[in-house]
């Protein structure tokens, strides 16, 4: 992370999308200088962060993303339904 901001390190897209669901944010919010978006929150325990550990943030985030997709998705549905 660290090249990347000092310009060393060019980003990957795959790599944007997976800091991005690792921050818990759309993709394109790391775009941007100024972020806001709703923070996923859950509680998560461990002694110490290891690559384990931010794989399950990682995981658990995804969930979320693709629930709250799916659930503009039925709004979606809804109103054309109407």
């Amino acid at each position: 992370m660290s090249k990347i901001e000092k310009g060393e390190q060019s980003i990957t897209s795959d790599m944007l999308d997976r800091l991005a669901v690792l921050f818990g944010i759309p993709t394109e919010n790391l775009l941007h200088e100024i972020i806001s978006t709703k923070h996923i929150s859950f509680p998560f325990r461990a002694s110490k962060m290891n690559e384990k550990n931010l794989e399950a943030i990682s995981a658990i985030n995804r969930i979320v993303f693709n629930l709250r997709f799916m659930r503009k998705c039925q709004e979606f549905g809804k109103k054309a339904a109407e």
